[in-house]
């Protein structure tokens, strides 16, 4: 009675009189080694991800895959029909609004941008935190040395007949961006007097 027998056949796998069923026995098993698996998966995702990061942001600068869509940025980088940056000389930091709200169309934008940039980073820095491998700068030094060559060799052919394109999108990018906010101030107006 004191000895314990593991019994296995080929429908359950028991200990003396408690049955596990193996399909159990398996999944913990599998969930156990599919955690290690998803860990050691989401690592290796997110050095890939941090490796051509640097790379998809030039050609996104490049080729513009998402039609319609913009990529959200500070004033440091400038206002183009794929960027989406803040109006210049214009207050921007959700500080300097504290005191006042916004007086135009464009301090209203610059507001919500800015808002909408710190809402992002706050995420980031959650991710960061849960994930301590996104914090790790290590990147792929090949890759990064192909970005740079890539940028240094300087604009081919297509890029050369794109340049007359440029100036025309970034006027339209002006034009849509003066159009969003527009907009906006004409909400916020309204709610603002209900």
């Amino acid at each position: 009675m004191g000895d314990k027998k593991l019994i296995y056949d080929e429908n359950t796998l028991s200990l003396d009189d408690k049955r596990i069923c193996p399909c159990l026995l398996f999944y913990l098993l599998h969930h156990r080694l599919l955690f290690y698996l998803l860990h050691h998966l989401a690592f290796c995702l997110l050095q890939l991800v941090r490796i051509i990061s640097t790379f998809f942001f030039v050609q996104l600068l490049i080729y513009n895959p998402f039609i319609g869509k913009y990529c959200l940025v500070d004033g440091g980088l400038p206002h183009t029909n794929k960027l989406m940056a803040p109006y210049r000389g214009v207050r921007y930091h959700l500080k300097e609004y504290s005191m006042r709200g916004p007086q135009n169309s464009k301090e209203l934008f610059n507001l919500l941008h800015a808002s909408l940039r710190n809402t992002i980073e706050r995420a980031f820095c959650v991710l960061k935190r849960r994930y301590p491998i996104i914090r790790n700068e290590d990147h792929d030094i090949n890759l990064e040395d192909e970005v740079m060559q890539e940028i240094l060799n300087g604009p081919q052919e297509q890029d050369r007949r794109n340049s007359t394109e440029t100036n025309e999108g970034n006027r339209m990018a002006e034009q849509l961006r003066n159009s969003i906010a527009n907009e906006m101030w004409a909400n916020y107006l309204t709610h603002s007097n209900n």
